[in-house]
C-alpha cells in the first residue's frame, strides 16, 4: 500500500466530506442577450459571457471560448464588455424594429394601434426589456455578431426581416 490505514481512512472522510452538497447547483439558461449569435472574428469560435468582480462591482463580458481553455492567451479580441457590444447591436436593430413594416405587422398581431407600438419602441425600448427578452429578440433579427480587434460586423437574419414585410404587404390578417 502507498498510505497506511489511517492516512486511506481519513483521506476517504475528507473526500466523501467535500463531494456532499446539500444543495446541488442548478443549470440556468444564460442572460447574456447575445449568447449563441457572437463570434471571435480572429479565430471564428463562439464568445461565451463572463463576468468578474472588482471593488465590489460585478463585469460582465463575452469572451473568446477558444482562448480561454489556452494557457497563454493569443488571442487578440479575447474579450469585449458586454455592454457596448449590445449597445452597438441594439442601435443597428433599432431602425428594423421603427420601420413602418414591422409596426404594422406588430400591430396586426397585437391588435394595438401601430402609433402604440411606435410609442412602445422609442427610446427607453431596450432599458426595459431583460436580458432574456433582447435575446430572444436578437436571436430573431441577429445571424451573427462577429467581434474583430477593429470592431464589429452584425450579419442580419434577412429571412425573418422580409417575412416580416411580407406579412405587412399581405392584405389578409396572418
Amino acid at each position: 500500500a502507498i498510505a497506511d490505514d489511517k492516512t486511506w481512512e481519513l483521506t476517504q472522510a475528507f473526500l466523501k466530506a467535500n463531494t456532499q452538497n446539500p444543495e446541488p447547483r442548478r443549470r440556468t439558461s444564460s442572460s447574456a442577450a447575445l449568447s449563441g449569435v457572437i463570434r471571435c472574428g480572429h479565430c471564428n469560435s463562439a464568445m461565451g459571457p463572463a463576468r468578474s468582480k472588482r471593488w465590489g462591482r460585478v463585469y460582465h463580458y463575452y469572451h473568446c471560448l477558444r482562448d480561454s481553455k489556452r494557457d497563454v492567451s493569443i488571442c487578440p479580441v479575447k474579450q469585449i464588455p458586454a455592454g457596448e457590444i449590445e449597445e452597438l447591436v441594439c442601435r443597428e436593430v433599432t431602425p428594423i424594429l421603427k420601420s413602418p413594416e414591422v409596426i404594422a405587422a406588430v400591430s396586426r398581431q397585437t391588435g394595438i394601434r401601430p402609433k402604440e407600438v411606435g410609442n412602445m419602441l422609442g427610446d427607453s425600448f431596450w432599458s426595459e426589456l431583460t436580458p432574456l427578452e433582447k435575446q430572444s429578440l436578437f436571436r430573431i433579427l441577429v445571424e451573427h455578431v462577429t467581434v474583430t480587434e477593429d470592431g464589429a460586423v452584425i450579419e442580419l437574419r434577412t429571412e425573418n426581416i422580409k417575412s416580416i414585410q411580407e406579412a405587412y404587404n399581405d392584405p389578409q390578417d396572418t
